[in-house]
């Protein structure tokens, strides 16, 4: 069996739950989105209930150093990162992959797929 992806997500605004929601309906065919945990994690799940993307809650960013120093030297940190939220993606899933880099689009923040930068 194949290891998920971890992926982080770094943006200038915390979403909310109805932001997820929105982009999840907007998807062809649409997302499930759920809170879990109370509301420390976002799943984004198919129809089918297979599980898509997980998120963590978002977390404030103190120092863009510290965010340098987990994601390592070859990876470039925006000066407007506010927030930071982990995410796992299980490993072959287009479709996760696909609803983060919507994420980093519409919300104008920067994917990052761990072990994976240039």
């Amino acid at each position: 069996r194949l290891m998920p992806l971890e992926v982080v997500l770094l943006s200038r605004v915390a979403l909310s739950i109805d932001e997820h929601r929105e982009l999840g309906e907007a998807a062809n065919p649409p997302m499930v989105i759920a809170e879990e945990h109370g509301g420390a994690v976002i799943t984004y799940r198919e129809l089918d209930d297979t599980t898509a993307l997980t998120l963590t809650r978002p977390k404030r960013l103190d120092t863009l150093e510290d965010v340098a120093r987990v994601l390592g030297p070859d990876v470039t940190v925006p000066d407007d990162s506010r927030f930071w939220v982990e995410g796992v993606v299980p490993f072959e899933y287009h479709r996760g992959m696909a609803m983060l880099y919507a994420l980093e689009s519409a919300y104008g923040g920067t994917a990052i797929v761990k072990g994976m930068q240039p």
